[in-house]
């Protein structure tokens, strides 16, 4: 397996850091997913490069990138941080992948995390290019999760930012666009639109976006679909064998959807 250091550019002009992993041996053109990181975090987010390598090492080439943000590598600002915007950073993901000349473009798939779960869906109720789609513990609408509870919120609105702390670049102000814009989005209706196969993965035991969110999602999703909840899990998949039945679950889905075609 081999990982390099990729840019590309959004839309709005910005560029984009990512990493892209790809098996040692590439014969002819081979399966893709873009894999998107939750709220704050980064394309080195743990779950997320055991994901892409064990992707790399099945036989696909897996991108994983930094959103326009001010948290990773890419250029943005914390005021960029809105989901409008991921949505934009995936498609240009996407448009990245599809000119790579060892890749099918007729077998691209996207997975997401969180926040990143969500951005995966909006993009994929739109852009048929995404051939198979799994959202991870993935919020369906705003009121269903418990990172910001109702007088944050309102606090968000009324003083127009939030001082956050994030685990990667420590305190940021949090624009209120983000809400506002996060607002517009309901999952358990948006996915009625996406025609891909998608696998819903959440954990049992997740206490920031709890498992209603799942069932939300799958309820209202297309066939075929798949829902596995990941019995103990919690939102980040922190112990070994938790990860482990995720990324086994999504690898399965995208064999099955992507490279057994």
């Amino acid at each position: 397996m081999q990982s390099e250091k990729v840019f590309f550019h959004n839309s709005r002009g910005l560029r984009l850091a990512g990493i892209l992993d790809r098996p040692d041996q590439i014969n002819g053109r081979l399966p893709a997913a873009a894999i998107c990181h939750g709220f704050t975090s980064f394309k080195e987010f743990k779950p997320l490069h055991e994901l892409a390598e064990t992707l790399a090492e099945n036989g696909f080439i897996a991108l994983r990138f930094d959103f326009s943000d001010c948290i990773g590598e890419s250029e943005g600002s914390c005021e960029d941080m809105m989901l409008s915007h991921q949505v934009n950073d995936l498609i240009s993901a996407i448009n990245f992948i599809e000119d790579l000349d060892f890749v099918d473009k007729n077998k691209i798939g996207v997975a997401g995390h969180s926040l990143g779960g969500l951005t995966a869906i909006v993009a994929a109720s739109t852009d048929k290019r995404i051939k198979a789609l799994v959202p991870i513990a993935a919020p369906a609408r705003v009121e269903w999760q418990n990172l910001f509870d109702d007088a944050t919120i309102q606090k968000l609105v009324k003083e127009g930012y939030l001082d956050f702390q994030t685990y990667k670049r420590g305190h940021i102000k949090l624009h209120h666009s983000f809400i506002e814009d996060l607002k517009e989005y309901d999952g358990s209706k948006i996915i009625r639109n996406v025609k891909a196969p998608v696998r819903i993965l959440h954990g049992s035991k997740d206490n920031i976006v709890p498992p209603m969110n799942a069932q939300a999602l799958f309820d209202n999703a297309n066939r075929p679909k798949d829902l596995k909840v990941v019995e103990g899990a919690d939102h980040l998949f922190l112990k070994k064998e938790h990860l482990d039945r995720m990324i086994k679950a999504a690898l399965e889905w995208f064999k099955e959807h992507l490279a057994d075609q």
